[in-house]
């Protein structure tokens, strides 16, 4: 049985955004924010604070200190899969949610890193100039490459691979996330490499403000997906 959780990744100055996130109502959802906090985290409701920073290059050490966070906490034992999205930039309904549940039971059963959308590998200038007050503002990432799956699009994850992630790396290893990763999606790639795990291409309904995006997805696909029933 799929038991999925919906983790919007978010940031204290997108806070504006949380309310029409949580009117969605969809049941199995929290959303992620890094604060300053005496414990690894901090559970308030639907919104899980994680003790790290909540800049833009802060991201690598956000997801870290997340999935930590939902291996440790018993409300979310019996989740099976977890569904990363923005907070901005993806577009999700209730609806979609419950289609992927239903009806991707045999995807996700079969497969532990699951995407809509694949790069071969990463560009190391992406985030130069987005991240004031850090050394990577004016540093290009000359690190490992691998193909992973943009994580702007969604991308899904089981409890294999999740455990993967957090024998790799803990709140506790968090300055070497920073001198290491800058593309939290590249990041989790790389360590599913290690262990022979490797990016699954398949479209389940989560859309883009990005059009560039909507119109790589053909019409047909999306409309296939949309015209399965909810119940």
């Amino acid at each position: 049985m799929i038991n999925l959780l919906v983790l919007v990744v978010s940031c204290n100055k997108n806070k504006n955004l949380w309310d029409s996130i949580l009117k969605k109502g969809i049941d199995n959802l929290i959303i992620v924010c890094g604060a300053k906090l005496a414990n690894d985290f901090t559970l308030d409701d639907k919104i899980l604070y994680v003790n790290c920073r909540d800049s833009y290059d802060a991201l690598p050490e956000k997801m870290i200190c997340t999935y930590n966070a939902i291996a440790n906490i018993n409300k979310f034992r019996d989740i099976t899969h977890v569904i990363k999205i923005d907070d901005h930039d993806t577009i999700f309904t209730k609806d979609t949610i419950e289609r992927l549940t239903k009806h991707g039971t045999q995807l996700l059963l079969k497969n532990h890193y699951i995407g809509q959308h694949v790069y071969n590998r990463c560009v190391g200038s992406y985030h130069i100039g987005r991240c004031p007050g850090s050394k990577w503002n004016t540093r290009l990432y000359e690190g490992d490459n691998c193909a992973y799956i943009a994580g702007g699009f969604s991308y899904i994850l089981d409890r294999f691979a999740i455990d993967k992630i957090i024998k790799e790396y803990s709140i506790h290893n968090l300055d070497l996330i920073r001198e290491k990763h800058i593309y939290e999606d590249l990041m989790v790639a790389l360590i599913f490499k290690k262990h022979d795990i490797y990016p699954i291409k398949a479209y389940y309904g989560i859309g883009s403000t990005d059009p560039l995006y909507r119109d790589r997805v053909p019409i047909n696909i999306r409309n296939a997906f949309y015209n399965l029933p909810i119940y």
